[in-house]
């Protein structure tokens, strides 16, 4: 494939990815043929749960590595891409640090670090000062809570210090996994207000994968969902765009 075709604000783009696992009784296949995410775009992908949406973000966060692909390049900047397949470990670690703000579902912050350390992270690997944390924390309503360890906070409050956590840093890429499924309908409001903001003023490429697509209807630029094939014991889902609004 020329990447040289691709449109100059295009940052992420993947060919022919394929996840398999092998179950006991049941197996299962991702397949993503085709998917370009833009810098400023917001993007959701949407479906039931065990489609492999997580699965998905993991390969694009390559947290894992999918069994075969054509291509999957991440563009450094405008004359340079990342070929994340052919990606040492380091190289790989080097590339989330910089470029990438992955929201966990599970929030996965550190237990040993309080609220502001563990938002702070990403900027101290990065060599960064912790200027600017305050006010991001502010906004996400836990400026309050900065001494405080993730085991003194409840599940939503956990999930807002890992969205501040991944944005900390200023990612050219954020990824999220359910960020507001743990989250009361205000907070949600503020969440999708700050991926937003992100997105169009910053001039970041958020990808979401979602259960609450009603929250995103009227921002996102491309909607992914999944089509669902069972033959025998295999299902297999395959990634397919949509609309550019649901």
């Amino acid at each position: 494939m020329s990447y040289e075709a691709l449109s100059a604000s295009t940052v992420l783009t993947a060919r022919e990815l394929s996840r398999f696992y092998a179950g006991s009784e049941r197996s299962f296949r991702l397949l993503v043929p085709e998917l370009n995410v833009d810098a400023g775009s917001v993007n959701i992908i949407i479906g039931r749960s065990g489609c492999g949406k997580s699965t998905l973000l993991d390969m694009l966060g390559m947290i894992s590595r999918p069994d075969s692909a054509q291509s999957y390049r991440i563009r450094r900047n405008p004359c340079q891409w990342f070929d994340a397949l052919r990606a040492t470990p380091h190289e790989a670690e080097h590339l989330r640090r910089t470029q990438l703000g992955y929201i966990l579902q599970t929030g996965g912050l550190l237990p040993f670090l309080s609220v502001e350390d563990n938002v702070a992270l990403p900027r101290q690997l990065c060599g960064s000062p912790r200027d600017g944390i305050g006010k991001l924390m502010e906004r996400l309503e836990i400026a309050g809570l900065s001494r405080q360890y993730p085991a003194q906070l409840s599940t939503g409050q956990r999930q807002r210090v890992a969205i501040a956590r991944a944005l900390a840093a200023g990612p050219r890429i954020v990824l999220a996994d359910e960020p507001t499924g743990a989250l009361d309908p205000e907070s949600a409001r503020i969440v999708r207000e700050l991926l937003l903001e992100t997105a169009r003023e910053r001039n970041v490429a958020v990808l979401i994968v979602t259960h609450d697509a009603e929250l995103f209807r009227t921002a996102a630029d491309r909607v992914y969902g999944f089509d669902i094939r069972v033959e025998g014991t295999c299902v297999t889902s395959t990634l397919r765009r949509e609309s550019n609004t649901i």
